[in-house]
Formats: C-alpha cells, sequence, structure tokens
C-alpha cells in the first residue's frame, strides 16, 4: 500500500523550493551530512525553518489541502507529531486563519511527553482539541510509521477520532503497510518516486 497522493495548486514551486532548500538531500551529500547510504533523505528539521517563505508555502499547501475535507458541518483542526510535525500543523492553522478561510482550521498540539500535574492530573496536549471538529493528524513523513502509530494511540486513549494522517512525504518504506490496521486513510503531498522522477528530470541525481 501506498499513501494517496494529493494534487495542490504551486506543487512543483514546493518540491523546487524543498530541493533547492536542502530539506530534499540527494546522493553524496546524504553521506556527507548523516553518513547515510540512500539516494534521497528527507529533513524538514532544518531547512525550512531558515527559509520563512518556503516554510509559509508549506503551510498554505496543507491548509489547501485540508480545506478539501472542511464544511460547516465537519470544520478541520490539526494536530502535529511530535516533533516535526508541530510547526507543519502551526503553519498550516495560521495560513488556513490568514487566507480568510472558513471555518478556518484550528489547531492543538500533542506534547512530545504527558505532563502531570498535583493531583495526578494527566495533560496530553498543549491547547485543548475540539471535539466537534475533524481531526488531521499532521507529520514530515511516513518511513516505519512509529512514531504516527505512536501518536495514534495517544489520541485515541484521549478519545479523540482521527479523521485522517497527511504528511509531506511517503517515503514508501512500508509505513503505510504498518499502519493499515489502523483504519484511517493516509495521504501525502509528494512521494519518494514522484521526487525521484522530478530529480533526475533536471539531472540532479
Amino acid at each position: 500500500m501506498k499513501a494517496t497522493i494529493l494534487s495542490f495548486s504551486g506543487k512543483q514551486d514546493l518540491l523546487e523550493g524543498l530541493v533547492g532548500a536542502g530539506a530534499i538531500l540527494l546522493g553524496a551529500e546524504v553521506q556527507r551530512r548523516y553518513g547515510l547510504r540512500t539516494p534521497v533523505f528527507i529533513d524538514l528539521r532544518t531547512a525550512i525553518y531558515t527559509d520563512l517563505a518556503l516554510f509559509s508555502l508549506l503551510g498554505s499547501s496543507f491548509a489547501e489541502i485540508l480545506e478539501r475535507w472542511s464544511t460547516p458541518e465537519t470544520p478541520q483542526q490539526v494536530i502535529g507529531v511530535p516533533d516535526t510535525g508541530i510547526p507543519l500543523a502551526t503553519a498550516a492553522s495560521l495560513a488556513s486563519l490568514r487566507q480568510g478561510r472558513e471555518p478556518f482550521i484550528t489547531l492543538s498540539v500533542l506534547r512530545k511527553q504527558a505532563r502531570i500535574y498535583p493531583g495526578e492530573i494527566v495533560s496530553e496536549f498543549v491547547g485543548r482539541p475540539d471535539p466537534s471538529r475533524e481531526t488531521n493528524l499532521i507529520d514530515d513523513v511516513v518511513a516505519s510509521g512509529g512514531s504516527l502509530r505512536r501518536a495514534v494511540v495517544r489520541l485515541r486513549e484521549s478519545e479523540i477520532p482521527i479523521g485522517r494522517i497527511v504528511v509531506c512525504v511517503d517515503r514508501e518504506q512500508g509505513g503505510v503497510d504498518a499502519l493499515a490496521d489502523l483504519g484511517i486513510p493516509i495521504y501525502a503531498l509528494f512521494n519518494l518516486a514522484e521526487i525521484g522522477a522530478f530529480c533526475k528530470e533536471r539531472k540532479l541525481i
């Protein structure tokens, strides 16, 4: 199984920007920076946060996609997977508000670890998920699926149903298959095959 790959306006510009900024690393550069032997490495943790225009475009792309499921009866909210998914979800929510979308996409943050207050009050979130809204779990990539599974388990323990998972890149490493038993549809802005074809066309690899 693979994630459903999404089309959206500015998709080519976003991919060009991610490659140009080094958020998508290729070949020898992956070996040099990380010591890994893989032709493509996705690194959204560094590059996009120093390029606010690119970060904004990525947030707008997520917002545009999520608006497809938004209606007055089913407004949307985003929750990011710690750590990298949190700023992506935040960017999507802010883009939705900035663009005047109605109803705009709201945000809550899943803590990396639950915080326990006096009286054994457990807080899993910064902010509060809205039970009247459909939840979109956001992350940078799906690779093995481990971090996404852990986030889903925690949300379900908090009785937060998840409408879908949306990631920037499906690395096509079996993660979507590994998550199939959860019964949650998975969508991606790009997959590894699409990125590879783009880079070959530009003679980058």
